[in-house]
């Protein structure tokens, strides 16, 4: 189960920074994508990881795949004290 979740988690995270990377070059920027991904990321992370257990599920319920994986990283985030840690 672990692994499958890990596995999983992978290929959101894949799945997010090729949309971020086609959105950066669909506004002709492919340059800048390398250096502000990370900022990026860290940025997105801050602002889910604020959010309640009641507003993650919304979010898993009504969003998108890219916001799931955004909402999945607080939920089993072993760095930090996900929800489901």
């Amino acid at each position: 189960m672990k692994i499958r979740l890990q596995n999983r988690l992978n290929e959101m995270t894949e799945r997010r920074r090729r949309l971020i990377k086609y959105m950066y070059k669909k506004e002709d920027n492919l340059e800048r994508f390398e250096p502000e991904y990370p900022k990026t990321i860290l940025a997105k992370a801050d602002i889910t990881n604020k959010f309640s257990i009641a507003q993650l599920e919304e979010l898993l319920y009504n969003g998108t795949k890219n916001v799931a994986q955004e909402v999945v990283m607080c939920l089993i985030n072993g760095k930090t004290n996900g929800v489901l840690s």
